[in-house]
């Protein structure tokens, strides 16, 4: 059963459920075999060199599988790197994901996978045949593109920060990623996605906005892992990626005590991703 699961990574799940269907398999007790075939893919991820040290602090992973009605819609290999960019999305400085030419995305069975080194930025992802996408990535805390003189990253004990227009641009950087890549698709009837933050007990929330004053009050977690999941309809994140953003967004800073509603952080996504 753990081989049938494992089949999962290089299909789309959702189809691997229903072949195993017709095929008369007993999947009841596969009630979770998303998530499973989730984890173990993400594994393989944190086993790769840079996602090791990437784990090594607060990091975040994106998760995108896609279902389909009828054809099945498996990307030609010769494809997939082009479909990887562009699906990409590039808003201030590094694209997501990251798709460089040195070192250049790996090559094998059925998927393709890149990853990057540089200071604080470390990632590794993996995009498959079925148009299954996977991402592991290191937050950068403390000193980052945003940071503006006179409103310094770290508090005088040495908090970690998290800017909170940070948050903004990774999370509408994923969504406006599942929509390109959803496009491409052309089989594609919806798409699950998971957006996980972890390590992030202890981090507290910085003002990374260029105009306005620095926080005059400390807005912290206890929280250590953030994980938001929903299936989307084609049609829905096409059309939705950025209001989606911003829901999730909104609800992730909650956790900060930073409580500001999806319109009210609208003006800060624009202004980021024009």
């Amino acid at each position: 059963m753990l081989d049938l699961i494992s089949l999962a990574t290089s299909k789309s799940l959702s189809r691997f459920l229903l072949e195993a269907r017709t095929a008369g398999l007993d999947v009841s007790s596969l009630a979770t075999a998303q998530e499973s075939v989730a984890d173990r893919l993400l594994n393989a991820l944190r086993e790769h060199p840079i996602g090791r040290k990437a784990t090594e602090s607060a990091n975040w992973q994106v998760l995108i599988t896609p279902s389909e009605s009828g054809t099945s819609p498996d990307i030609p290999y010769s494809d997939l790197l082009e479909v990887a960019r562009q699906s990409s999305v590039e808003v201030q400085g590094w694209m997501f994901p990251f798709i460089g030419q040195n070192p250049a995305p790996e090559n094998h069975q059925d998927f393709i996978q890149g990853s990057i080194e540089f200071r604080q930025h470390r990632e590794v992802w993996r995009l498959y045949q079925s148009g299954l996408f996977a991402h592991l990535g290191a937050l950068s805390l403390d000193s980052h593109r945003y940071w503006i003189p006179g409103n310094p990253p770290a508090t005088e004990d040495g908090t970690p920060k998290l800017g909170f227009r940070y948050v903004i641009v990774l999370i509408t950087e994923a969504l406006r990623f599942a929509s390109r890549l959803t496009t491409q698709l052309a089989t594609v009837s919806s798409i699950a996605v998971t957006i996980r933050f972890t390590g992030l007990s202890g981090t507290e929330l910085g003002n990374d906005n260029a105009d306005s004053l620095p926080f005059m009050s400390p807005y912290r977690t206890d929280m250590d892992e953030y994980k938001w999941s929903q299936i989307i309809s084609r049609s829905t994140i096409n059309a939705e990626a950025d209001a989606l953003a911003l829901d999730i967004a909104s609800d992730f800073l909650a956790r900060y005590r930073f409580n500001r509603s999806s319109d009210d952080l609208r003006d800060f996504q624009a202004k980021l991703m024009r």
